[in-house]
């Protein structure tokens, strides 16, 4: 929808662009489909859920840059940061509630 306003991201959204932004600038899928950045998993860092993750890719502010073929098809492993957020996404994610 053109000129459609989107809700302000949520806290867990924040954390999660929080933390790529801090890291490589991406989030890695792990068994039981969490995502975390690549340390996360052994260091037992920020852990985020899938619907999460979407809900990135579905605003643009992420986007999924690795996959894996499993039994059931292909699959996404990792969801990468936009390179920059752009006039539409910024101010969404400074509105911090």
């Amino acid at each position: 929808m053109v000129g459609a306003k989107q809700k302000p991201l949520s806290a867990e959204m924040h954390a999660a662009i929080d933390l790529m932004m801090r890291t490589d600038g991406s989030l890695y899928r792990y068994p039981g489909g969490m995502w975390a950045t690549e340390r996360g998993k052994n260091w037992g860092g920020d852990a985020f859920g899938t619907p999460t993750v979407k809900a990135l890719i579905a605003r643009g502010i992420c986007s999924w840059s690795d996959w894996k073929v499993g039994p059931l098809g292909r699959f996404p492993v990792r969801a990468t940061l936009a390179s920059k957020l752009d006039a539409t996404v910024a101010p969404i994610f400074h509105q911090r509630q």
